[in-house]
């Protein structure tokens, strides 16, 4: 606790570097403690530094496999690297491990709609005369926003006044014609 007090006063003192040297020699002295773990993992995930935060994070899923916020902090890392698959699992965990869990559920609907977006994109910049492969890459943009719905309808369950869900939701009721939704 002394180490994270420490390191939260430096933080304050806007002197990042020795919160984090703080943090560190807390955790050369107490290797297993989760809370420096924890301290040590949010400095890499504020600086961008993602490689570093994964391995920490790996870190403490083995600690605590029960935790859905390191799955989600996992799966925000992964989304950020631009790995889908792994990003995926990860936020799939963090929901099996609390199915009430507003951030997971939006993130990976999210995630679901942004790589729609993709597909979307590289679609619309095909040639004119390239319809059947435009066709064949909008099906697939469009089966991933379906796959997004259970997610983005979960996350507005949980939260009903998120202005974010409530958009992500119209756009893609629209995109897909469930004008019954909305």
């Amino acid at each position: 606790q002394i180490y994270n007090s420490l390191s939260e006063i430096y933080k304050i003192q806007e002197d990042t570097a020795t919160a984090l040297l703080i943090v560190q020699q807390g955790r050369e002295k107490y290797p297993t403690n989760f809370d420096l773990l924890i301290a040590e993992t949010n400095f890499y995930l504020s600086s961008g530094d993602s490689e570093n935060a994964l391995k920490l994070l790996e870190l403490a899923i083995q600690q605590d496999a029960t935790n859905p916020s390191i799955f989600f902090a996992v799966g925000t890392n992964y989304d950020q690297m631009g790995e889908f698959d792994k990003a995926e699992n990860a936020y799939m965990e963090a929901i099996r491990l609390n199915p009430d869990y507003f951030d997971a559920n939006y993130n990976l609907g999210a995630l679901y709609v942004n790589q729609a977006a993709e597909i979307q994109k590289e679609a619309n910049d095909l040639p004119l005369e390239a319809t059947e492969q435009y066709e064949k890459m909008k099906q697939e943009a469009n089966a991933l926003l379906e796959k997004s719905l259970p997610y983005l309808e979960k996350s507005n369950e949980i939260n009903p006044e998120d202005m974010n869900t409530l958009r992500s939701l119209k756009e893609i009721y629209t995109r897909l014609n469930m004008m019954d939704k909305l």
